[in-house]
């Protein structure tokens, strides 16, 4: 299992869980989709959740260099 940022490809330690570095992100913006199931969910950066708003990934990262590491 993968325990890396899915936004930023960086890693997520055990420490990080508890220090205020991540966020659970609806993938698909919650207030768009009213999907609050553990599908549309994902544990990611903090930094990377201020960069997505209230976006898709692909409305924030589809046009950019990053995108080919998010579509991995």
């Amino acid at each position: 299992m993968s325990r890396n940022c899915p936004y930023t490809g960086k890693r997520i330690s055990e420490d990080m869980l508890f220090d205020g570095s991540c966020d659970v992100d609806h993938i698909l913006p919650f207030s768009r989709t009213l999907d609050d199931g553990f599908a549309n969910r994902t544990l990611c950066l903090k930094e990377a959740n201020r960069q997505k708003t209230s976006k898709t990934p692909w409305e924030a990262w589809g046009e950019t260099d990053q995108w080919v590491a998010i579509a991995g």
